[in-house]
Order: structure tokens, then sequence, then C-alpha cells
């Protein structure tokens, strides 16, 4: 946690991470990883 003028901030942060040559398919498969984190809880890495 962060505290910011005495107030304690938690942050979460859900990451998605791929690989691929063409734009599109590389942001495709990048959000569904990161949303397969998302779903999977805390402390997820999803490649």
């Amino acid at each position: 946690p962060f505290a910011i003028d005495n107030e304690k901030i938690n942050i979460d942060v859900s990451i998605g991470v791929a690989e691929n040559n063409g734009t599109t398919d590389l942001l495709r498969r990048a959000d569904d990883a990161m949303y397969r984190a998302k779903r999977e809880g805390l402390g997820v890495c999803r490649i």
C-alpha cells in the first residue's frame, strides 16, 4: 500500500504479455492474457 496525504492506497495490477508478429493478433493475445490474470486473482502473471 501507498500513503498519500495520510490515506492508505492499495494498487492492483493485471498485465497480459504476448508474442506475435502482427499488431492486431498481438493486442488480442495480450488482452486475453490480461483478462485471464484478472479472473485468476491477485499475484498472477499470464503470458
